[in-house]
C-alpha cells in the first residue's frame, strides 16, 4: 500500500481547539467516537449539540477539554481558567464536573504529572522546588507529590 493510498483512507476533520482553528486528523473510523488522549481527557470529534446542558455549559465543556488536552491545570486552576474566558463560575463548575466525570478519577493526578514534566522540561528544579510549584498551581496536596514524585522519575 503507497502512501498516498494510506493518506486517501484519512479524513481530515476541522476540531477546532480553543478557537484557534486547528484541523485535527481523525480516520473515519473515529468520527463521533471519543478516545482517550495522553492527558487523560477523551478526544472529542463531536459538536457541541451532543454534550448536554445549556449552550454555554456545553461551550464551557468544549473549551475545559480543549485547555486539558493542550496543557496542564489544577481544577482549581482550570476554574480560574474558564472564569477568565467569561464562563459563569456555573457553566465552569459543570464542564469541570462534566469532564471529571468522563475522564475518571485519576485526572488531576494525572494533570500534576504533566505539569510537573512540563515544569522539569523547561526549567531546574529540585523536587522541593516542584513540589512547591505544584502547590502554587493550586494542586491538591496528594496530587501534587503524586505529580512531583512521578516527574522526578519515582513511581
Amino acid at each position: 500500500m503507497t502512501i498516498a493510498t494510506k493518506l486517501a483512507g484519512l479524513v481530515l476533520a476541522a476540531a477546532t481547539l480553543s478557537g484557534c482553528g486547528a484541523a485535527t486528523p481523525i480516520l473515519t473510523s473515529q468520527l463521533g467516537q471519543e478516545s482517550s488522549t495522553s492527558s487523560g481527557v477523551p478526544a472529542r470529534a463531536t459538536t457541541t449539540e451532543a454534550l448536554p446542558g445549556t449552550p454555554g455549559q456545553r461551550n464551557a465543556i468544549r473549551k475545559g477539554e480543549s485547555y486539558l488536552r493542550s496543557q496542564a491545570f489544577s481544577r482549581a486552576g482550570l476554574l480560574d481558567q474558564l472564569d477568565y474566558e467569561g464562563y459563569t463560575a456555573a457553566e465552569a463548575e459543570y464542564a469541570v464536573a462534566y469532564v471529571e466525570s468522563q475522564a475518571g478519577p485519576r485526572l488531576w493526578f494525572d494533570q500534576a504529572v504533566r505539569k510537573g514534566e512540563s515544569y522539569l522540561r523547561s526549567q531546574a528544579f529540585s523536587f522541593d522546588g516542584l513540589l512547591d510549584q505544584l502547590r502554587y498551581e493550586e494542586f491538591t496536596e496528594e496530587q501534587a507529590q503524586h505529580g512531583a514524585t512521578v516527574a522526578y522519575g519515582g513511581q
